[in-house]
């Protein structure tokens, strides 16, 4: 992180019992969380307030980075196809994912900044925050779903979760998402395997 503030990280656990490390107050109204998720190392900026600062820069080190040719807003690694940056994403605690495009990530020079529309978070009322804001380096996998809002957004697994039931917004709308997730069994089948059964875990 640049311009961050000098912050002894914490060990602390989700509700999930998974580890996570924290900075508190990393920048000014700002927690940030790390974790690694399966495939994924995971990041987190809590915004806790319409205060907090609007862009976040972060430096990298070891690669450079390029738009990703297939995956809006994404960015690849050069010279390797196996991890991607995905797409930044943020997070309401009460309104649910923000499928307006108010947030972006862009790589110059060495450096990521991610920014927020400084007019929409001042917009924000209180019960909104705290917000997530989701830069994650993840493997390049389909995970094969598509997540459908009630006002015509689709998104996929490249840039969303597997979002399902009903949120309203900050401007009072109410919206539903619905998921669909398939499950390709065509490896099994052509080895002359036979398909026994099948179990799917969610966790809320």
């Amino acid at each position: 992180p640049v311009g961050a503030a000098a912050v002894n990280p914490q060990i602390q656990t989700d509700a999930g019992g998974n580890q996570f490390i924290h900075y508190a107050d990393l920048w000014a109204g700002v927690d940030v969380d790390y974790q690694i998720l399966g495939s994924e190392l995971k990041e987190w900026l809590i915004i806790k307030n319409n205060t907090a600062p609007t862009s976040y820069q972060f430096t990298i080190e070891g690669v450079q980075l390029t738009p990703h040719p297939t995956i809006a807003g994404a960015y690849a690694i050069v010279g390797s196809s196996e991890f991607t940056l995905a797409p930044v994403t943020v997070d309401s605690a009460k309104y649910g994912p923000i499928t307006q495009p108010v947030i972006s990530q862009a790589y110059a020079n060495g450096q990521l900044t991610v920014t927020l529309q400084s007019g929409w978070l001042g917009s924000l009322p209180e019960d909104a925050f705290p917000l997530a804001v989701d830069p994650t380096w993840r493997k390049v996998i389909d995970f094969g779903y598509t997540a459908y809002k009630s006002n015509g957004y689709i998104c996929s697994s490249h840039d969303c979760y597997m979002n399902v039931g009903t949120v309203q917004e900050t401007s009072g709308n109410w919206y539903s998402w619905r998921t669909v997730f398939k499950v390709a069994y065509n490896d099994i089948f052509s080895q002359g395997r036979t398909f026994v059964g099948a179990k799917l875990y969610l966790e809320m």
